[in-house]
């Protein structure tokens, strides 16, 4: 059972290891475009997509190498188990989640043009105001 399981396990791995290559090779082929990766649709770099990108990595990498790290060579009958995750993790990943999605929503409405909403955000932007013509005469009023 074990060389079976062994040999899935491997099948399995190469297959996915095969997906990432071939992910790797349209994006460095210019088939997959990741210039708007962290980008909002204004194209302006976006902190709450980077830092969601940055955190999911994380996590994921360090879930990748606590596996790795409990498969010993010296116990046969161990089985590689996922690792319990703490709420702190959790917490932090739902965190940057949430500002992702606060984001969308907040350039979401700037873009539907709603009231208190601006594309450069609030007070910074400025009202042209014509002055008035004079009257026909020519003369100011006082």
């Amino acid at each position: 059972m074990q060389p079976l399981l062994m040999i899935s396990g491997g099948i399995v791995a190469a297959f996915i290891g095969l997906l990432g290559a071939a992910l790797i090779w349209k994006v460095f082929t210019d088939k997959i475009d990741l210039t708007h990766l962290i980008s909002d649709e204004n194209g302006e770099a976006s902190l709450s997509r980077f830092q969601f990108l940055i955190f999911t990595f994380v996590i994921a990498m360090s879930l990748f190498l606590l596996v790795v790290a409990s498969m010993s060579p010296e116990c046969e009958k161990c089985v590689p188990k996922f690792p319990d995750i703490p709420g702190g993790v959790w917490g932090l990943l739902g965190i940057s989640g949430g500002s992702y999605l606060i984001s969308k929503g907040i350039n979401k409405k700037k873009s539907n043009g709603e009231p208190g909403a601006s594309d450069k955000g609030g007070s910074d932007q400025t009202e042209t105001v014509k002055p008035k013509e004079p009257p026909a005469g020519g003369q100011v009023p006082a």
